[in-house]
């Protein structure tokens, strides 16, 4: 069941060739820190982070007082979970970031700092999760001090938001105030010497076209744990339009539907509806199933070919309602 090959880590000293066994029969890969003290990788039997000292050859089990889980929680298949995702490195400090579920966490290969969950664990609270959105091509490290942009998705409503973070002050965020929508972001680019943002933005009903926001502002704010720069988001401004052409063929509509399994639990899918829906007709139904598919409720799915699954766009448009239920087995 096993996916993926085992491997030997080694040490290779760049002037003399010596080679140093780090690590035997590891799953996936390392990763070497900027000042090369420290090779850092995750156990997926352990379901941890570790890291070997290069200086003294000690390893550490470094994210032991992590609680929550740093795996794929979502993931069901029949093997041992992947990690849920590895940020980079910091530079001045020599530490590591890496994600659980929701949040993003700040880890010291040596040990002697406790992790710091840099979100404050307010994706977990709030059910947002909060990912890292690497907008210089040419960056190689995390700054101290470097305002660097999140990706937010509400795991309740699907939609996509924006948040400004930085490095090192605490973290303020509340529900709403990344202005969380309706709507699917993609790509991201930002100006190399200012907070001007530019994404891609897009639903079942509009395909992804060109936005930027007019300007950033910022504010610092007091907080119980210091003060932090707060930044808000100005309008944004829709710089294309892509696909006019749609407007002259009916399309239809995309909601989120729940309902308790036969296991007791709530499960989750998507309703695919005809355009002009009327609720007191009856229509042909085609339920569409496999994996898990309610996280691309905002997602825009032109009248393509598809490679397997099934072209939702195509039979909506012809008066079909598609039911596309999430799958979780065990």
């Amino acid at each position: 069941w096993q996916q993926g090959n085992l491997r030997d880590v080694y040490l290779i000293h760049t002037e003399t060739g010596k080679r140093t066994l780090v690590s035997r029969q590891r799953r996936g890969g390392a990763s070497l820190s900027p000042s090369g003290n420290f090779v850092v990788w995750y156990d997926w039997k352990k379901r941890h982070y570790f890291s070997y000292e290069t200086a003294t050859g000690v390893t550490r089990n470094v994210t032991a007082a992590i609680k929550v889980p740093l795996w794929d929680e979502e993931d069901e298949h029949p093997d041992d979970p992947p990690p849920a995702g590895w940020v980079g490195w910091l530079e001045q400090e020599g530490r590591f970031l890496v994600y659980d579920k929701y949040d993003m966490w700040q880890i010291d290969p040596a040990g002697a700092v406790q992790p710091k969950c840099i979100t404050s664990g307010l994706g977990r609270l709030y059910r947002h999760s909060f990912r890292y959105v690497r907008t210089d091509p040419d960056e190689q490290f995390v700054q101290n001090g470097q305002t660097i942009l999140l990706r937010v998705f509400n795991e309740q409503s699907k939609g996509s938001g924006t948040h400004f973070y930085k490095m090192g002050e605490p973290f303020v965020w509340t529900p709403g105030a990344d202005a969380t929508g309706n709507y699917g972001i993609t790509t991201y680019f930002k100006a190399a010497k200012q907070l001007k943002l530019g994404y891609l933005k897009g639903s079942y009903q509009s395909s992804y076209d060109v936005f930027v926001v007019s300007a950033i502002d910022s504010s610092k704010r007091t907080t119980a744990a210091g003060a932090a720069t707060t930044y808000k988001l100005g309008a944004a401004l829709q710089l294309s339009q892509i696909n006019p052409q749609q407007q002259q063929y009916s399309w239809g509509s995309a909601e989120l539907f729940k309902w308790k399994a036969y296991n007791g639990k709530w499960s989750e899918g998507i309703v695919y509806k005809p355009e002009n829906f009327d609720p007191r007709k009856k229509y042909p139904m085609i339920c569409y199933f496999y994996e898990t598919h309610s996280e691309t409720l905002h997602q825009y799915q032109p009248p393509a070919p598809t490679p397997s699954r099934l072209n939702v766009s195509f039979y909506v448009s012809r008066g079909y309602i598609v039911f596309s239920p999430d799958i979780h087995y065990t």
